[in-house]
């Protein structure tokens, strides 16, 4: 199989993440890396020390007027000791990196102070070991410092069994365990050569050396040894730099001929570490450092510094003109795999490209070996001939054990009726056809030399392919052929030789266009679109179901992985969709490398697991199996402390920012800023940041993105609790780290709990007194108020004598008024009652002689017409004296003065009752018979029967009431 042991390493480009001088790097000579415990890069440099926190470098340099910086510009050395110190030696000098001050101390050590430091390590048991080039080899044990031998050191090692290696430039040199005098380890019998570089992995130490080569040495018999040099496979025998990975890879730096890597688990065959974006094969590599988490750092002399992270499982393979096993082109446009012929790859621009694993590297056919160097697609016939398909040339056919190629296309060959020669696809079906699909529609040929059957898309003709931009092809498990256009999705059913068509709904996605078609072993049928998205159709209800999470991305290729999980490339890099749960996870760049340039159809899945996918700047190829679900712990720190606009990283005696838990504040210092970083070397886009800031802990988070600084205004005093979380942006859920800091922010003076004690007791205090002055006055007040009452009191005693005796006066004399006044209104009453009881009986009275006079009248019988008008008109005269409107209106107004009362209560709750009905209720309230009641009103004793019941229904009365008891009470 292709990807299995060193095929893997043979065929990797690594992907180096790079900074430099551009980037804040004081220069680009690197001759030493570090990573402190605390997450910080440190590089040494020929112009300063730097230190990095994934986003920002801090530059150190020396200042002859200030005796706490360093003692030279070029760094050659850097060590952090089991207390945290950062030991830093260059050409003049050692120095002592103090966190606290964020300044240095230069060891006061006269030969040390001017010597040329090297290297520098710490042993197993806590002692201190200084190489220098010019001043010999320096032990400080217990505080004590000695010179243990003179010479060139240049380089110290201890390997696992605590021996301790030294490489100088007389030879090789070991410290046994504890020991103190060194043991001359020759390489060579009779000869001394300039060891540079030390590194060890299980029982193998490893010696790079000035112009001899790289030695590897057994541990526990110095005798059983090996030697490379050019002739096996280095670039170049002067190795200046070495270091050995978790993957158990040495990697190995040359001097002016770059950087070679050596797995050391197989076949001791050095490879050229091939870099994608950087040529770095004529360079030398000053330094190589594995930090804590298995991260390769590489210092470039005068390119500044590299990063590889073998964790990262999608490895990146492209052409470049540096590249000695890169692509011929980078539009890779088709692959296929066969486990006996090897991986192919169809490149537009660059023909076939072929990877040989025995030679480890990519080949190509050669020129004119195929009709064109535009290739599209390339699938594999039962018979074992390899179909290519072109742009604009048809489809070439190569039978790889004659290599010989056959072309079929619209001119070569007319006679097999193929209508177009753009082939983007091509799918070998279960019955030995080959389909091919074109911009001219859906080609299909049932066996070799055979005439193609065109089908095509026919205006009106529902059972006809929906679109001729044919993208996706793909054969489901009843053998029917699914085929993906830019018209939509169109099914070719092979029992009924018919199309079935099914356009997405314009509000599920921009365009009709399908790119992409899978059937997962569970036959679910997924579709990629162009612009909106996958969709999962329901062959049963015939419907596209879109899958949340992929809207509006241009999905270019689907493969199913291991476990049901569907890996989906995309516009915005490379997704594993868990169809089970509807999970997705992002993966959006590599070490630098940003996906999205992918190629609709250009993908495979190898047998043992790993998946590529194809695009215009080469391939991504990555093992699913080693795409970690969780995030390694990242450091997370507070960088700066900035107050009223000033840096004050350095608190006083607390030390820096980044090394405290709480920060005390005066109450005038009330505007600050906070930057801080998440050290993800590389990956620093990819992290946002939310934070808490408040008294209460379960105040909400503030997003604040990519943003790493936040800062605060007029605050209140009070003990904050500061709570910063650091995760994958496009995985807010991924929390990759969190760090806390407490800010009390101290309150003035006057704020305090004892300005606030003392004001209380200050105001118990005047209280106090102001109440015991104030009871004094009061007292006083008090005696002089009762003079006074006793005073006014017996005045108004006497006032109150002299008012009863007035009053007594005046109540008798209002009291005789209110006699005679009542008399004289009785009196009045009583003559008006008898005015309107004389006024009504003479109304009677008259009314009733009338009518006795009309009465007599009538019964005259008058012979002459004359006298019957006369007689006519004295009748009629009699009628208007009936009338009686002056005497009503009258009677109306003595009525109304009598009984005022009744009058306004009988109206207030009858206001509907005529004036007719107010007469009849004003004669019954005076107890007039129904007889005077007609005679008063005019009318027969029927019709005061009648107006006596009407009334009633006009009172509302109930048969029981007894109307003049009713009228009466209202009086």
């Amino acid at each position: 199989m292709i990807f299995s042991g060193p095929a893997v390493a043979a065929i990797e480009q690594f992907n180096f993440i790079h900074w430099g001088k551009w980037d804040g790097l004081s220069q680009n000579d690197v001759f030493c890396i570090m990573q402190s415990s605390q997450g910080y890069l440190w590089l040494g440099t020929e112009e300063g020390l730097n230190k990095f926190d994934a986003y920002d470098f801090v530059g150190y340099q020396p200042d002859a007027s200030d005796p706490s910086s360093l003692s030279f510009h070029g760094i050659r050395a850097l060590l952090e000791d089991e207390k945290g110190q950062i030991w830093v030696g260059t050409h003049a000098g050692l120095n002592i990196y103090l966190s606290k001050s964020n300044t240095f101390r230069r060891v006061e050590i006269e030969e040390l102070q001017r010597a040329d430091i090297r290297d520098i390590l710490q042993d197993v048991h806590g002692n201190l070991w200084v190489a220098t080039a010019d001043a010999g080899l320096w032990l400080m044990q217990n505080g004590h410092w000695e010179k243990l031998q003179e010479g060139a050191f240049q380089v110290l090692f201890e390997d696992r069994l605590g021996q301790l290696w030294l490489g100088s430039k007389e030879g090789l040199f070991m410290v046994q365990q504890g020991g103190r005098r060194l043991e001359t380890i020759p390489l060579n019998k009779g000869e001394a050569f300039n060891v540079r570089a030390i590194a060890a992995e299980g029982d193998q130490l490893w010696v790079g050396t000035n112009g001899h080569g790289l030695w590897a040495l057994d541990l526990y018999n110095h005798n059983n040894r090996q030697h490379f040099m050019k002739a096996d496979g280095l670039e170049g025998n002067t190795i200046i730099s070495l270091a050995v990975d978790l993957e158990k890879r040495l990697w190995i730096g040359t001097e002016n001929q770059g950087l070679q890597v050596m797995n050391l688990g197989g076949a001791l065959v050095p490879q050229v570490v091939n870099s994608v974006k950087f040529d770095i094969s004529k360079s030398a590599i000053t330094s190589i450092y594995l930090d804590p988490v298995g991260r390769i750092w590489i210092g470039v002399y005068g390119k500044g510094v590299f990063m590889h992270d073998p964790a990262q499982p999608f490895r990146h393979i492209s052409h470049a003109n540096h590249l000695t096993n890169g692509l011929s082109n980078n539009n890779v446009r088709g692959m296929y795999f066969d486990e006996t012929d090897g991986w192919f790859l169809a490149t537009d621009g660059g023909g076939m490209n072929i990877f040989d694993a025995h030679q480890d590297y990519f080949d190509q056919l050669p020129e004119g070996a195929l009709t064109t160097n535009h290739l599209l697609s390339i699938e594999k016939h039962q018979d074992g001939k390899y179909w290519i398909g072109t742009y604009r040339n048809g489809v070439d056919i190569w039978d790889k054990r004659s290599n010989q190629i056959q072309n079929i296309s619209v001119a070569s060959r007319p006679d097999l009726g193929l209508q177009n020669d753009n082939i983007w696809c091509i799918l070998p079906d279960n019955r030995g056809g080959m389909w091919l699909g074109t911009s001219g529609g859906l080609a299909f040929q049932a066996k070799d030399n055979q005439p193609f059957s065109v089908y095509c898309a026919q205006e009106g003709d529902s059972s006809s392919l929906i679109n001729n931009e044919v993208r996706a092809l793909t054969q489901d498990v009843k053998g029917d052929i699914w085929v993906g256009t830019f018209g939509g999705l169109s099914r070719y059913s092979v029992r009924e030789d018919r199309f079935y068509n099914y356009i997405l709904p314009e509000n599920l996605s921009r365009t009709p266009g399908i790119m992409g078609i899978l059937e997962d072993e569970h036959l679910n049928l997924w579709i990629g679109t162009y612009g909106g998205g996958v969709f999962r159709f329901d062959r049963f209800r015939e419907v596209f179901i879109p899958i949340a999470g992929f809207e509006n991305l241009q999905i270019f290729s689907m493969v199913e992985g291991q476990e049901g999980v569907i890996w989906v490339a995309s516009n915005e890099g490379i997704h594993r969709f868990n169809p089970r749960n509807g999970g997705i996870e992002t993966f959006t760049t590599n070490q630098g490398h940003r996906f999205g340039n992918f190629i609709y159809g250009s993908k495979i899945s190898f047998p043992d697991g790993q998946i590529a996918f194809g695009g215009t700047d080469g391939l991504v190829i990555f093992d699913p199996a080693q795409v970690r679900t969780k995030e390694r712990e990242l450091p997370l720190h507070f960088t700066q402390f900035r107050l009223l606009n000033e840096d004050q990283s350095n608190i006083d005696e607390q030390g820096h920012i980044s090394m405290i838990d709480e920060v005390y504040l005066e109450p005038d210092q009330n505007v600050f800023s906070l930057t801080f970083a998440c050290f993800d070397f590389g990956n620093t886009s990819t992290i946002g940041y939310r934070y808490k800031f408040d008294v209460r802990p379960n105040n909400k988070w503030h997003e604040i993105g990519n943003e790493r600084t936040v800062t605060f205004t007029d605050p209140p005093a009070g003990k904050y609790n500061f709570v910063l979380q650091a995760y994958r942006i496009n995985s807010p859920d991924v929390l990759l780290a969190e760090r806390s800091l407490i800010i009390e922010i101290l309150p003035h003076f006057y704020e305090t709990l004892y300005f606030k004690v003392l004001i209380f007791i200050v105001f118990v205090i005047a209280a106090i007194a102001v109440w015991k002055w104030k009871e004094r006055s009061w007292r006083l007040q008090q005696l002089f108020l009762n003079q006074q009452v006793e005073l006014r009191t017996s005045e108004l005693q006497h006032q109150k004598e002299e008012l009863e005796a007035k009053n007594e006066a005046l109540a008798s004399a209002e009291k005789k008024n209110h006699h005679l006044l009542q008399e004289q209104f009785s009196e009045r009453l009583y003559y008006r009652e008898r005015e309107l009881t004389a006024h009504t009986l003479n109304t009677i009275s008259k009314n009733e002689l009338l009518k006795r006079v009309k009465i007599d009248l009538s019964k005259l019988k008058l012979q002459e017409k004359e006298d019957k008008s006369l007689l006519k008109k004295a009748l009629q005269e009699i009628d208007d004296s009936l009338e009686m409107e002056k005497d009503w209106k009258k009677f109306n107004a003595l009525f109304g003065e009598v009984h005022r009362d009744f009058v306004q209560k009988l109206k207030a709750k009858h206001p509907d009752l005529t004036e007719h009905n107010l007469r009849l209720c004003y004669l019954y309230r005076m107890d007039l018979s129904s007889k005077e009641i007609g005679i008063t009103l005019g009318i027969s004793l029927n019709s005061v029967k009648v107006a006596r019941h009407r009334l009633r229904k006009k009172l509302g009365l109930e048969e029981e009431v007894d109307l003049l008891n009713y009228l009466h009470s209202f009086l």
